[in-house]
């Protein structure tokens, strides 16, 4: 099994499997989704693993660097839109690389229909719930 690096421009990929069966490689190929979760993160990480990446996201990223949550959603937007992009061609799973931030990539799997995302009413560890309590007794 090979993961790549990550990438934003899903015919890269693509291209980079095509060459790969061309030469006899035949083992599954699993695109590495970075979400961009912050501007000031996405422009050093895409910088240190030279990543090429597309004008129309830097455009896009442009007017909103300094919203937070803007660049989130768009975040996850795109990055949705790349696996609906790499599914559709055939690519046989997703590697996320989340960067400990669970809930671009909940997101993201929400956005593609595999899961749905609600949130629970409680803990469902009763044995949790219950030590919580006791330790509010407590204090």
């Amino acid at each position: 099994m090979i993961i790549t690096q990550l990438f934003y421009d899903c015919g890269t990929f693509l291209k980079f499997v095509k060459d790969c069966r061309n030469i006899g490689i035949n083992c599954p190929i699993l695109p590495g989704i970075m979400p961009i979760q912050s501007y000031g993160g996405f422009m050093r990480m895409t910088g240190f693993c030279k990543t090429k990446v597309p004008q129309e996201i830097l455009n896009t990223l442009e007017p909103i660097k300094d919203n937070p949550e803007a660049v989130k959603k768009y975040g996850i937007h795109l990055a949705t839109q790349m696996c609906k992009t790499l599914i559709e061609a055939g690519t046989p799973g997703l590697h996320m690389y989340s960067l400990n931030q669970d809930k671009a990539v909940l997101g993201i799997l929400g956005g593609l229909g595999l899961i749905s995302i609600e949130e629970p009413a409680k803990n469902p560890t009763p044995a949790i719930e219950e030590k919580k309590e006791e330790e509010k007794a407590k204090a």
